[in-house]
């Protein structure tokens, strides 16, 4: 344990809602301990208080999983985010399942490859 996840967890202790779980998730992440890291953003969703927070802190947790490599959880995890984000900014963020890349995709297939259409 490193010394700020040792002063987070003792913030923890003297006041169980004061929110500490974040910093000791931001700790194991950086550090590179993914799994542990994840456990640590899942006790910090208990105490957020607005959608925004929930946006951040599952957005950080799915981050694990792309330095994990493991396409299969980014995936689901990033639709849950995306899923409160559209709940959050209704409008503005997108949601149901529909990948973000997809209008790329299509704007690209449109266009012509020829060089005189540079």
């Amino acid at each position: 344990m490193t010394r700020h996840s040792i002063k987070y967890r003792m913030a923890i202790r003297v006041d169980p809602t004061f929110g500490s779980e974040f910093g000791v998730a931001e700790t194991y992440a950086v550090m590179g301990r993914e799994q542990e890291a994840r456990e640590e953003y899942a006790k910090a969703l208990m105490f957020v208080t607005s959608e925004g927070d929930r946006v951040e802190y599952e957005l950080q947790s799915a981050l694990t999983w792309i330095r994990e490599n493991n396409h299969k959880q980014v995936d689901k995890s990033l639709h849950e985010v995306a899923r409160h984000a559209a709940r959050r900014w209704p409008g503005q963020a997108r949601g149901g399942g529909q990948p973000h890349h997809g209008d790329e995709r299509a704007r690209l297939q449109r266009r012509d490859p020829s060089p005189e259409s540079g």
